[in-house]
């Protein structure tokens, strides 16, 4: 059986990183209406702890 998910990949403009997560994660942590605009400006980078993020991709886990 194969397990499709969501996940959106953050960018870190300070460090570079590529951060991944998992899509039911960031709903159970900020809500089911919560935008990824919302989210951008709420996740901080682990590395670096930096937060002003570049971009953000959407695209399927298998």
């Amino acid at each position: 059986m194969v397990d499709d998910r969501l996940a959106v990949f953050f960018e870190y403009a300070s460090c570079e990183r590529l951060s991944q997560s998992d899509i039911l994660q960031l709903v159970w942590r900020f809500g089911p209406d919560t935008k990824i605009e919302t989210i951008r400006f709420k996740v901080v980078c682990s590395s670096c702890r930096g937060m002003l993020l570049v971009r953000v991709a959407l695209t399927t886990v298998v």
